[in-house]
């Protein structure tokens, strides 16, 4: 039972003998270590893009807008100066009767109707 307990236990075993040729013998490498570089990646480097593209086309949406306002403001203060003309051009005002007198040096004259006026008369009213 001992013996069965001692087979069963774990041992292990050394390493084999090796018999190395005495010419080969590991040196140090005399090449200078490798230097980390700074990757970038190109999702990262896309996404930089991306950011100034936005920023330019949010400043030129903005400019845009001010342009399109500036543009309607200048239009409304036309149009309200243009109603202001037209509502002063339409306020009437009475030309005065001229003076044929005056004017008769000038070869004016005033229309004369031919026709005379009717003479009013009194009826002859029947009694009976």
């Amino acid at each position: 039972e001992s013996a069965a307990a001692a087979r069963a236990e774990f041992h292990a075993r050394p390493l084999p003998v090796t018999h190395f040729n005495p010419m080969f013998e590991i040196e140090p490498s005399s090449a200078p270590l490798t230097e980390t570089m700074d990757v970038v990646q190109h999702g990262v480097k896309r996404a930089e893009e991306r950011a100034r593209f936005d920023e330019q086309m949010s400043s030129k949406a903005a400019e845009e807008a001010a342009a399109k306002a500036e543009a309607a403001k200048a239009a409304a203060e036309e149009e309200d100066r243009l109603r202001r003309e037209f509502r002063k051009g339409t306020v009437f005002k009475a030309n005065p009767v001229p003076d044929y007198g005056e004017l008769a040096h000038k070869g004016v004259a005033a229309v004369k109707d031919p026709a005379a006026l009717t003479e009013p008369k009194s009826p002859n009213f029947a009694s009976k």
